[in-house]
């Protein structure tokens, strides 16, 4: 397949990069701008917020330490800053419970009032999500990523079976539908099974996205739209983190940044499907029509009918000789599927290759998932350490392309995790300092982006070819499970 790619290859250079290219990588960027809302939308929706036991009526309080009513104390939870942040305390046996009789033992405390002054109304408050409850608000970080898992298995196959279009438009939609039903939703069961279910999407979106740019780019473009297609993401951290800090109730922040990308689903529709998948699937009059837009669009001519028509049957013709090959052996799915593994770990060096880059993903993504999550851990204002963690995220993910070409991908690799690590292994020593404890984080985290971008290219290149997919996509995996622990980690670190 590798002479008919290059044979395409050249057929793309000879259509030029430019006003149809840009329009679907402008279209897909945009589009991309909404995943880090929703993936991060828990710094800003189950924080760790001061609060306080109060007693529901007369008998919870025998000792009349704490005279509340149940109509102040249904108040009290609606009421901003109602509560002395200073005075208030984080899930410990005060907070949890409240005094018993003289000489009797504490019972469990069933309502809590809150200090909302710094994150309005929230689902910690809202379902009060503190003492043995706590462990909720972990588990709506984790349901997206949980969701990331169970989708990354399918994303592929579901893009090469129906299409780049079709899998990045029904999934954007699914997921937009889901952004918009979310707020609304009165319980807290339906909103983690839908904080799942755009876990599951996200894959869809990112995996069918980025392969439908990457094959309509010549290859002289085609590092530059790789990186280019997710700067979008840094911006749509900083956008969460402007309109968190502007609407402060947690239904409708997530309801304002849904609705911008409502208005990019008729333009997402509009763009074209891959000709390249096209050609592949036999379906050479409409790869035709595509390949006769991309022309008129870029001002360019393609070569003769002739010519055009014997290379997309040349194409289709060695791809259908490899899908025969594939079938002949389904009877061996389950040793193939061992022989891959083994492939993996068969030799010593691949063994180590292996385990390394696992621990690799495993630890980054841990670390950058944190890092994300943990605003109200390294600074006394989460919004502003939101939005600088976006935009720190620009220089690490496109000033490593000339470092990685000057200084190799193993020396740089090793660099970034190594001021990773010291900015970050500094932050227990400086308590006191808010100010340098927020710019180690950002700068923790902006090297570690860096080495996640690295990690990423260094990955295609270290794993054999006929096991780069297999072994890419079990990194991937590690790397959400990595975020998984990392959204139970914050929630934990934070009580601390």
């Amino acid at each position: 397949m590798a002479g008919t790619d290059k044979k395409f290859d050249d057929l793309l250079a000879s259509l030029k990069t430019r006003r149809w290219n840009l329009y679907i990588l402008v279209m897909i960027s945009l589009l991309y701008t909404q995943l880090p809302m929703f993936i991060f939308s828990p710094t800003f929706a189950v924080p760790n917020i001061p609060h306080t036991c109060i007693a529901a009526t007369p008998e919870d309080n025998p000792t009349d330490t704490i005279p509340v009513s149940p109509a102040a104390a249904g108040l009290a939870n609606a009421t901003l800053g109602l509560v002395d942040a200073a005075a208030a305390a984080d899930d410990d046996d005060e907070s949890c419970s409240l005094p018993g009789a003289p000489g009797g033992s504490s019972r469990p405390c069933t309502s809590w009032a809150f200090n909302n002054t710094v994150y309005g109304r929230t689902l910690t408050s809202e379902f009060q999500l503190v003492c043995d409850r706590r462990f909720l608000r972990g588990l709506f970080s984790s349901a997206y990523f949980f969701g990331s898992i169970s989708g990354s298995s399918l994303s592929g196959w579901l893009s090469d079976r129906f299409g780049r279009k079709k899998t990045l438009f029904v999934g954007s939609v699914c997921f937009q539908t889901a952004t918009i039903i979310l707020p609304w939703i009165p319980s807290l069961t339906p909103i983690f099974v839908l904080r799942f279910i755009m876990g599951f999407l996200h894959p869809c979106i990112v995996h069918s996205g980025f392969t439908l740019v990457m094959e309509i780019f010549e290859e002289r473009w085609r590092s530059t739209a790789g990186i280019l297609i997710f700067l979008p993401w840094c911006f749509g951290m900083a956008v969460m983190a402007g309109v968190s800090a502007l609407v402060r109730d947690w239904r409708w922040q997530n309801f304002y940044l849904a609705l911008p990308c409502l208005l990019l689903l008729p333009l997402l529709w509009l763009i074209d499907e891959s000709p390249r998948w096209l050609i592949v699937r036999g379906r050479h009059t409409e790869a035709l029509k595509v390949l006769q837009r991309v022309a008129r669009w870029n001002k360019t001519t393609l070569p003769p009918a002739k010519d055009l028509q014997n290379l997309m049957e040349e194409i289709f013709r060695e791809s259908a000789d490899s899908g025969r090959q594939k079938r002949k052996g389904r009877w061996q799915k389950v040793s193939q599927f061992l022989e891959s593994f083994l492939v993996l770990v068969r030799t010593k060096r691949m063994r180590r290759i292996t385990l390394m880059l696992f621990f690799c993903y495993f630890a980054t993504s841990m670390g950058y998932s944190g890092l994300s999550l943990g605003g109200d851990l390294f600074s006394s204002d989460p919004f502003i350490y939101m939005a600088v963690s976006g935009l720190v995220e620009i220089p690490g993910s496109t000033f490593t392309i000339p470092l990685v070409e000057r200084f190799g991908r193993r020396l740089s690799n090793i660099v970034f995790y190594f001021l990773t690590g010291a900015c970050l292994l500094a932050l227990p020593f400086i308590p006191e300092l808010r100010w340098l404890v927020m710019t180690l984080a950002l700068l923790g985290k902006m090297t570690l982006n860096a080495a996640y971008q690295i990690l990423f290219l260094y990955t295609g290149e270290l794993f054999p070819t006929e096991v780069r997919t297999w072994g890419m996509g079990n990194a991937s995996m590690m790397a959400r499970i990595g975020s998984v622990l990392a959204s139970f980690l914050v929630s934990v670190l934070a009580l601390i």
